[in-house]
This record gives C-alpha cells, sequence and structure tokens, in this order.
C-alpha cells in the first residue's frame, strides 16, 4: 500500500454514499482493479490541507512553484488547515504517494546497492536500479484526476501508523506475526468454546 499511489473513487457503482480509493499508479489496470478503504488509507496519511490554502492566500507565488512563507506560515498554524482525516470523499482529487526516498530514509531498500545494480527497488510498480530515473509522481499518480495535488506530505506523511507500516515493508516476518495476532483476536473474541 505504502508503494504505490492512490487517488480517490467517489460514489461506486453510482451510490454516493459509496466513496473508496483506488490504485491510479502505473500499476492500475482496468482488467484487475485494486482498491483501499478510508480505514486503510488513513493509517498511513491525513489530508494535509495547506498547499490548498498557501494556493488560495497567494495564486501567483504557488502556481510559480515558489512558496510564499508568510502565508505558508499562516497556514501552517491556522487549525482549520492542519491534517485531518483522510476521506476519499473530500480529499478534492488529491493523490496519496510518498516520495520514494523515503524507501531509502527507512531503509526499505538500500540506496548503495540499488545504484551499484544489485538490488531492484519498486515503487508504484515501476522497478529500478543502477542509473534508473527513480519514479515520481508521474509514475506514482498517473491515472489521477489532479497529479500534482498530494494528500499529504510525500517526505513526511502524518498518519498515525505511517511509521509502523514501514516497519512493516522492511520486515514481512513482523508483519505476519503483527497479522496473525490480529486475526486470531478478530475471529476469537468473545468466543471461548472455539
Amino acid at each position: 500500500m505504502i508503494a504505490r499511489g492512490w487517488a480517490p473513487e467517489l460514489s461506486v457503482g453510482g451510490n454516493s454514499g459509496k466513496n473508496q480509493w483506488e490504485l491510479v499508479d502505473e500499476g492500475a489496470n482496468g482488467a484487475h482493479k485494486e482498491m483501499m478503504l478510508n480505514t486503510d488509507l488513513c493509517l498511513a496519511y491525513t489530508h494535509n490541507k495547506m498547499p490548498e490554502c498557501v494556493l488560495a492566500r497567494d495564486p501567483f507565488t504557488a502556481i510559480a512553484g515558489m512558496e510564499n512563507f508568510q502565508s505558508a506560515a499562516e497556514c501552517r498554524f491556522n487549525e482549520q488547515h492542519a491534517g485531518s482525516d483522510l476521506l476519499a470523499h473530500t480529499s478534492n482529487g488529491c493523490c496519496a504517494w510518498i516520495d520514494v526516498d523515503q524507501l531509502f530514509e527507512r531503509q526499505v531498500y538500500n540506496l548503495e546497492d540499488v545504484q551499484a545494480g544489485n538490488q531492484i527497488a519498486s515503487m508504484c510498480n515501476v522497478e529500478f536500479s543502477g542509473n534508473d530515473r527513480f519514479p515520481g509522481p508521474g509514475e506514482c499518480c498517473r491515472r489521477s484526476s489532479d497529479p500534482a495535488l498530494d494528500c499529504d506530505n510525500t517526505y513526511f506523511p502524518q498518519g498515525p501508523a505511517f511509521e509502523d507500516m514501514m516497519d512493516f515493508m522492511r520486515d514481512e516476518a513482523l508483519w505476519l506475526r503483527k497479522y496473525l495476532d490480529s486475526w486470531w483476536v478478530a475471529t476469537e473474541n468473545n468466543f471461548p468454546a472455539l
């Protein structure tokens, strides 16, 4: 989930009350659709409204790609624009993804091994090694309605379980242990005779 790109899919099956997240990166395939629920994505990401706030306060510098520090500071300390739960129906078409640097910084992949061609890394369904260009928003948010609108900070996502999810990416055995513990609780809870 973390090394993929996700965008809201609204009114699934024509039902305005049914919203979810769909895969929008290079791996998105119409024949095999992948989806996540708000309850999945909100573990890793929040809805960071600061870029929208800065754009609203100073559209010229935001469009030019420059950050107006006064506007950013005003937005950063304005509770209305602080991170909130990431919900498909209120996300304004953003794309939930992380920058590939986070996979190196958190040691999911070893940068030296990838650059030397000794390890193949994968991000947004793009494998890369050696001198390959690392995937970015063009690959991760390719099918998003607005590939330039990030749901959260792509370098430091603020979801409550983001760090745990990175631990699971580094250590599949850890994830399997935690999954089995949770599965046992979910299936055996309140059934002492089983």
